[in-house]
């Protein structure tokens, strides 16, 4: 059986960090392919974080929306008095992910870092005991604060073994001082499959490659497939409710969205990804699904809150991201256009209108995320055909 290994985000604090790495294993392992997730994680030892709680969630989450979380907002708790208690939370947090990911995914148990780069011996073993890699999804190509990481692109193992699956930039465009390391990085790949319309155009202006435009792995498993592991027996009972989940600020206008929406229908709110809510700040990957699975309507400015919404077939809502240190909505703005759900995008002029948010058409969507597990499928093919060519000579 052929051994194929992730290249992903690996932390234990995001939910589409989480659930993209799970539907990427389990739609290869469906293939009939034996697979594991490479563990990689930064050296920190440059960086300047000082509280001990904020390293320890720091060295499990290493996904760029994670980084604007901690270093954005969770440090001005840390401020507060009641620090100690939401410290606590936060610790409750990892841990919920982390039992979440050893019961569901199957990562390697020796960590890499940075010396991949120099280790010939690791280089050898990873070239040794895996047929091909893919990496991705996530923003595995976006900037890391401002830094350049040239680990995604895997220049330590051969060439042919070299593949992206659905993997994002999170930008519409290159910053010009990047742009030879992106274009040696992706001019070194075997076969490159990106999630975002942006992607395509990004590769194709600094390599004149084609690439293969797929859907963010989490659609490659149903609605279905989904609740196999959901925990819905401790989502809230006998109540209706409205999703809220922001990974950004939940600014004034946003409260005044929420407020307006509810004043004409009997829904409670929940609110997920907020430290004022505790229970629901440090609930398990697994309860969030159970909470999408139940709620009425959902807002939301994560490109997974989205997608979940969308797998779910539930009415929603997304709006810009408040905070983050560049523009990360062409994620959101590609998926919406490719579902045919461009006026589910709310912008500030806008009329809030309840009812008619409430309605939703999701005629088209089966055949569109069957058409994507079909390329997805195709891809993954292609991608092992070189090697076995190669095995073959």
């Amino acid at each position: 059986m052929k051994k194929i290994g992730i290249f992903t985000l690996n932390g234990n604090f995001n939910y589409g960090n989480r659930f993209q790495n799970y539907a990427t294993q389990v739609f290869l392992e469906r293939l009939g392919y034996e697979v594991e997730t490479v563990q990689y994680r930064r050296d920190f030892s440059k960086d300047k974080v000082n509280n001990n709680i904020l390293k320890k969630i720091y060295s499990h989450s290493v996904n760029g929306d994670v980084l604007d979380i901690i270093k954005n907002k969770l440090v001005k708790i840390f401020n507060e008095k009641s620090n100690r208690i939401k410290n606590q939370l936060l610790e409750q947090r990892v841990e919920n992910f982390r039992n979440f990911s050893e019961r569901y995914i199957n990562e390697t148990k020796d960590i890499i870092d940075q010396t991949i780069l120099e280790d010939k011996e690791k280089q050898v073993y990873l070239n040794s005991n895996y047929s091909t890699f893919f990496v991705g999804s996530d923003q595995v190509w976006n900037l890391d604060n401002g830094k350049f990481s040239t680990v995604f692109f895997l220049p330590f193992v051969d060439k042919l073994k070299r593949n992206s699956f659905s993997a994002s930039f999170g930008i519409s465009n290159i910053p010009s001082l990047f742009e030879n390391d992106y274009r040696k990085g992706l001019n070194g790949m075997n076969n490159i499959s990106v999630r975002e319309e942006s992607g395509i155009e990004i590769v194709q202006e600094l390599t004149n490659r084609e690439s293969t435009l797929m859907l963010d792995p989490t659609f490659l498993l149903g609605k279905d497939n989904w609740l196999e592991i959901a925990d819905c027996n401790k989502t809230i009972k006998n109540k209706k409710y409205i999703l809220t989940y922001f990974l950004g600020k939940k600014t004034k206008e946003y409260q005044r969205i929420i407020d307006e929406f509810v004043k004409n229908v009997d829904l409670e709110v929940i609110s997920l990804n907020d430290v004022d809510y505790p229970e629901n700040f440090i609930i398990a990957p697994d309860k969030f699904l159970g909470l999408i699975q139940d709620a009425e309507f959902i807002l939301t400015d994560s490109f997974h809150g989205v997608a979940f919404s969308i797998i779910f077939r539930k009415p929603f809502m997304a709006v810009d991201r408040i905070d983050a240190n560049v523009n990360m909505n062409t994620r959101i703005i590609s998926v919406l256009k490719q579902f045919n759900l461009s006026n589910r995008y709310f912008k500030l002029d806008r009329e809030i209108l309840t009812k008619e948010w409430l309605e939703i058409d999701y005629s088209g969507a089966e055949i569109i995320i069957n058409n994507n597990r079909e390329i997805a499928q195709t891809f993954i093919n292609k991608s092992l055909e070189a090697i076995s060519e190669n095995d073959e000579e």
